[in-house]
């Protein structure tokens, strides 16, 4: 479980990045008043997606990533509806912070699933050490009582 939800972590953050990326080369084009190459729209929008579909719409640091990608993406809008490169640059300098705190919770969650598994491990060591001392001494008292007698 816990090799699962780091992948998790390391696909969102990649997701992340590559949004990111993808959307500075496409506003760069925009800016300057070339059409953006497709490649990068569509890597973009599929980070985009990805990111929305791992995130839980309930919790509190995802509904914070959710509005940053929403308004983030208003700016991919025809020219006459895009914010000013300011604002894109602090609404993905906050899409980052609200990313950064789903990751730290995630990653919480990975480190607590692995003192768990530390704990559990640990308590199947121990019991299985105990099981077999058990029965060697079992045996010890079988084969006494076998060749030596009663005590």
């Amino acid at each position: 479980m816990t090799a699962t939800r780091q992948a998790w972590i390391d696909a969102l953050r990649q997701d992340t990045a590559t949004l990111i990326a993808n959307g500075g080369v496409i506003l760069d084009a925009k800016f300057n008043q070339r059409l953006p190459d497709p490649l990068n729209s569509l890597a973009a929008n599929d980070a985009s997606v990805r990111i929305k579909l791992r995130l839980n719409p309930t919790e509190p640091a995802s509904m914070a990533v959710l509005k940053m990608l929403d308004e983030h993406e208003s700016y991919f809008e025809p020219p006459t509806k895009a914010g000013p490169a300011k604002r894109i640059t602090e609404t993905e300098t906050e899409l980052i912070a609200a990313m950064q705190k789903v990751l730290k919770q995630e990653w919480n969650r990975v480190r607590s699933g692995e003192t768990i598994y530390r704990v559990t491990r640990a308590v199947a060591i121990g019991v299985t050490l105990f099981s077999v001392a058990a029965l060697f001494g079992i045996v010890l008292l079988i084969g006494r009582f076998v060749f030596h007698g009663h005590p």
